[in-house]
């Protein structure tokens, strides 16, 4: 088996392309692609290809592109690769076309192929995930990332709900036209295994919505959204994300000892399906203000946060905290001082009076409010009300782990 995969199709109405990588360490020569069109669930054993194409050689860790046209409208390639153009064999339309690396381009081919990929759909970029070290006979659709049309409607945004609709932040194919420099899902670069936050640099390219994504020193991310698939925060480091959003498409790890802090107008986002993808045992914070004039009026709080992994429940002394104004990346955590009496101060730590922590359950009545305090217990999802200190703003910060 040639260490070439197939690392990422493209295909769209003003042009299609087949990205391959050589993830081998050494040039790899006469490497065959081969093209079933219009196959859809049949087999294509015994059956001679549609079209096929011979790449003369892919130099260790390089890429080839084979676009349907010499140009395709807005999209940049990156990495400067091998560029070919063949129509025949990147003749690709609505989502029924396999194709496949081979050691052969007769009828043989199938029996001789290496590699797969099939059930493209139209105006989508199928990416190749970063933990794939080697080409795999079978299509296995959990290897690819489907980057698909933003004009695709966003859930939630249009009534009635289009029969097709998409996440806000689902990966898009503007993601792969207009990439950023050293990214996977840009045509032209594909780089295997994860890539790691070290040494004040990114160790094997820049993270995506296809990447697995290590953070093993404390950094601040401040320029863009920061994306990844897979996103781990190793040991006792701090992740900071400043005025952007970190968007994770599927598990979210956070070490013991390691903190994800939220900064700013910064926002965590999980485009998941289901419930909760976060694992460890490490804290997400993130900053809050309340802007009540005075230490009479209440604000009402609510955040769907636990206490622990696998929790249900949560008090507001172990989930709210003080970091002495704004969260930084280099705050110090402080407990809330909660104090009787009914009055709270800006203090430090601040004063909170516990007297006027209230919570309202489901009841049919107005008077049904409970009174928790700092310690008493309140689900996942609800919320409670609180008196603040007095300062405009004055700032809170949540801790916790997503549930």
């Amino acid at each position: 088996m040639l260490p070439v995969i197939i690392s990422q199709v493209y295909q769209t109405a003003s042009g299609n392309a087949i990205e391959l990588t050589n993830i081998g360490t050494t040039t790899v020569t006469n490497i065959s692609l081969v093209l079933f069109k219009d196959l859809g669930i049949a087999s294509a054993s015994a059956i001679s290809p549609t079209a096929d194409l011979t790449i003369a050689s892919i130099p260790a860790g390089g890429s080839v592109v084979i676009k349907s046209v010499a140009s395709i409208p807005g999209v940049t390639f990156i990495n400067s690769p091998t560029e070919l153009t063949d129509a025949s064999i990147t003749d690709l339309a609505d989502g029924d076309d396999t194709i496949i690396l081979s050691k052969t381009i007769n009828a043989s081919a199938w029996e001789n192929r290496y590699d797969v990929v099939k059930n493209i759909s139209n105006e989508t970029s199928l990416v190749r995930i970063d933990e794939i070290t080697k080409a795999n006979t079978s299509f296995t659709i959990s290897e690819w990332i489907s980057f698909i049309d933003d004009a695709i409607a966003v859930v939630g945004d249009t009534k009635p709900i289009p029969a097709i609709v998409r996440h806000a932040n689902a990966p898009l194919l503007s993601e792969v036209k207009t990439p950023i420099n050293e990214t996977n899902c840009g045509l032209g670069l594909h780089r295997i295994s994860p890539t790691i936050r070290t040494g004040a640099a990114w160790s094997n390219g820049f993270p995506d919505k296809s990447r697995n994504v290590i953070v093993r020193e404390t950094y601040t991310h401040a320029t863009g959204n920061l994306n990844a698939r897979i996103l781990d925060v190793q040991n006792s480091n701090v992740l900071s994300v400043s005025d952007n959003a970190l968007i994770v498409l599927n598990n979210t790890n956070i070490n013991v000892n390691a903190q994800i802090r939220i900064l700013g107008t910064a926002q965590f986002i999980q485009v998941h399906d289901g419930k909760s993808a976060v694992t460890g045992n490490g804290k997400l914070l993130i900053s809050q203000k309340s802007k009540v004039p005075n230490v009479f009026r209440y604000n009402y709080w609510s955040s769907p946060v636990v206490e622990f992994i696998g929790g249900n429940t949560y008090r507001v002394s172990e989930i709210m905290k003080d970091t002495g104004g704004d969260l930084s990346a280099n705050s110090t955590i402080t407990d809330i001082n909660f104090v009787g009496g009914y009055d709270g101060a800006s203090t430090s730590p601040i004063q909170i009076s516990s007297y006027w922590i209230w919570a309202y359950f489901n009841s049919a009545g107005n008077n049904d409010w409970v009174q928790l305090k700092e310690e008493g217990y309140l689900s996942k999802g609800l919320g409670y009300i609180m008196k603040s200190t007095g300062l405009n703003p004055q700032y809170f910060t949540f801790l916790w782990k997503s549930g």
